[in-house]
């Protein structure tokens, strides 16, 4: 691991693009397809901890802020003989660092912005964030990135919650791939997330997955009570 000045931690092979690589492995061959995924939103929604339940399966009541930007690696399984490496980047919400967000959102092909759906500060807050990441990052065919939209602590009761409508009309009109509810204290639709994500980048850059069925809510149709846990867009 090597620090910079910029408070960016990193490995010094990391890959921060998509790219098609091939392994071998006690005789055996298989494909990798790696790429860069940005986590972000405001301070305290639970980006971190997303990343955590979903990369190691742990969660942390607390955790410290971050600074600047950290990052972690996930290997996906994608059929017998391809895994998609996609490496997490964990960045900070604080005012301060966003100066920084074009050198962190460097050839990120997909993102996640996430919101705490008890606080409706958060969600006002995502126009802010996806707005910069369409002027910072792009594909190579200058097409905007996969970008799912995250309502997380989804596990707190008796506290007001952003309406469902008012999200779908959001992810509607600012090009959202889809939303999820979700919670990292119960691991609910963490999981879902992230494979849809991973399972978006893939479709975007040619690549080709197991068939499978979208079970979602589209977002042409009418908007379901909260029970409904995400949508496709």
């Amino acid at each position: 691991m090597i620090n910079n000045d910029d408070g960016v931690s990193m490995s010094v092979d990391y890959c921060d693009h998509l790219h098609n690589g091939t392994k071998h492995n006690k005789g055996k061959t298989h494909n990798e397809i790696q790429f860069k995924v940005i986590v972000v939103g405001e301070q305290g929604v639970g980006k971190t901890s997303l990343i955590k339940r979903h990369v190691n399966g742990e969660y942390a009541s607390t955790t410290k802020p971050t600074i600047g930007v950290d990052f972690a690696i996930k290997k996906h399984k994608i059929d017998r003989n391809t895994y998609a490496v996609v490496q997490y980047w964990d960045i900070a919400g604080q005012e301060r660092f966003h100066k920084m967000t074009r050198v962190y959102y460097d050839r990120a092909v997909a993102a996640l912005v996430v919101f705490d759906i008890t606080k409706p500060q958060t969600f006002h807050a995502v126009e802010k964030w996806k707005n910069d990441i369409d002027q910072k990052v792009f594909l190579p065919d200058m097409q905007p990135i996969t970008c799912i939209l995250v309502g997380n602590k989804a596990d707190i009761v008796n506290h007001y919650k952003i309406p469902m409508e008012d999200i779908s009309n959001f992810c509607r009109q600012r090009g959202f791939d889809a939303f999820f509810e979700t919670s990292a204290s119960l691991n609910k639709n963490v999981e879902q997330c992230f494979k849809f994500l991973v399972k978006q980048v893939l479709k975007k850059n040619g690549s080709t997955l197991p068939r499978e069925e979208c079970d979602c809510i589209r977002l042409d149709r009418p908007v379901r009570n909260r029970t409904d846990d995400y949508y496709c867009c």
